[in-house]
């Protein structure tokens, strides 16, 4: 137990590592549908009350005028390959850029980030950037085989049209502050898009 806590602190310390780690709360381990930032709709698939407003929305819901960034939580269900080429082919109909990103509940930079997305820092920086946002959790297997390489978090890469990495980063340094490696480079992707 004592091990588990050493490797949480670190884990603060430094980028996250995509090591599953277990919600104190509940036990249960990590995952995009019970994040708050990012929730679109409740895990359980029971009834809630009206979601609060949030940039995160779900595949088929986003609507093509908005401006500032979007997030787009992938189904756990989806077809990786598929989804994010669908995505990707309608990112670009409305003038976007789709970002495959990967993050967890656990990861301070990776909180840092949903936080600030969620705040409007980055509406302008940002302004035609769609996140589609994975579990690093949960999702890392099924984005390996197209060749994402998840081994830090926040971690962020352009899908070519055959839903494979052209380009990638990831938040190499420590602290909760390590997402802003990651922002710089979504924000060039934004203005070359």
């Amino acid at each position: 137990m004592r091990a588990l806590g050493v490797a949480i602190v670190v884990a603060a310390l430094a980028a996250c590592t995509r090591e599953p780690r277990k919600d104190a709360a509940d036990g249960a381990s990590s995952t995009i549908a019970r994040d708050p930032v990012a929730a679109s709709a409740p895990a359980s698939g029971a009834p809630s009350a009206a979601p609060a407003p949030s940039p995160v929305t779900s595949a088929s819901t986003a609507p093509a005028e908005a401006r500032g960034p979007r997030v787009v939580v992938a189904p756990e269900d989806a077809d990786a390959p598929s989804f994010i080429r669908a995505q990707r082919l309608k990112a670009k109909s409305e003038g976007r850029v789709l970002v495959v990103y990967a993050g967890a509940k656990w990861c301070p930079p990776c909180k840092k980030l949903e936080a600030e997305l969620a705040r409007g820092a980055y509406d302008e920086s940002l302004s035609h950037v769609t996140l589609l946002k994975f579990d690093a959790d949960r999702d890392t297997d099924r984005l390996a085989v197209l060749g994402y390489k998840i081994d830090f978090i926040p971690y962020a890469a352009l899908p070519g049209a055959d839903g494979r990495p052209t380009a990638a980063v990831r938040a190499t340094g420590k602290g909760a502050g390590a997402y802003q490696e990651v922002v710089a480079k979504l924000v060039d992707w934004d203005r070359a898009r």
